[in-house]
């Protein structure tokens, strides 16, 4: 489900032709497949444009790129379940989107500064990724009877499960295990928490569930490919 037809044998026939740059070093610590990454640049190249226009002024205030994904994971952690707990749910979606917002910013300015791709930088972005994605989904589980709530077994299974398949995605890349790409589900689960308290429409919660088994299955097999690797 993961790619698994595309995915290579043992890591080290492909760590004979690696690149060592920091680019490639960066691409590493990411949880994208080699079929996604066409789309990550494309993507990257309209992120550039969109945001051109602000970024030299951000940098000549002496913003770094570890500036803004700080901000932004300090707006998730902080902003969302305040504002969630406290019922003000058109808040708390306004800060889900200033992370998001700030998130998109990091990787533009770091292309104009010149340090795109670093390892360190890939890091602190995916981790900031990630950990937006758990606060948004256990605030959810936590009040589960609220406008926006999702089941707290359910809302649980989705983060145990996505946590994995991201441990093993990143895993291969780091071991240099090709496999194709893994399918990302915490933007569709973000608009669907969004449609459940404007609309009160309820389809987050079974989209969780084929979420949570997908990701369950692609993890098995991400775990299998590592396990060989590392015989």
């Amino acid at each position: 489900m993961d790619g698994d037809a595309h995915a290579a044998g043992r890591g080290g026939d492909a760590a004979a032709g690696s690149d060592s740059s920091p680019g490639a070093q960066g691409e590493r610590w990411s949880y994208f497949g080699w079929a996604e990454r066409p789309y990550f640049q494309a993507m990257r190249v309209f992120r550039y444009g969109l945001f051109r226009p602000l970024l030299g002024g951000l940098a000549r205030r002496g913003l770094r790129p570890n500036h803004i994904t700080g901000a932004s994971f300090l707006v998730i952690l902080l902003g969302f379940p305040l504002f969630f707990g406290a019922r003000q749910y058109g808040l708390a979606f306004a800060a889900l989107a200033l992370h998001l917002l700030l998130d998109g910013f990091d990787g533009p300015l770091a292309q104009l500064l010149g340090t795109q791709g670093r390892a360190q930088g890939a890091l602190m972005d995916m981790s900031n990724d990630v950990t937006g994605m758990v606060i948004v989904v256990l605030t959810a589980a936590y009040f589960p009877e609220s406008a926006a709530g999702v089941p707290t077994f359910i809302g649980a299974v989705y983060v145990v499960t996505y946590l994995y398949v991201t441990i093993f995605a990143v895993a291969q890349n780091l071991l240099n295990i090709h496999y194709a790409y893994v399918v990302k589900t915490k933007y569709a689960i973000y608009v669907l928490l969004f449609a459940k308290w404007l609309t009160g429409l309820e389809l987050v919660t079974p989209i969780m569930v084929l979420a949570s088994v997908y990701m369950g299955v692609s993890a098995f097999f991400g775990f299998m490919r590592v396990a060989r690797t590392l015989r």
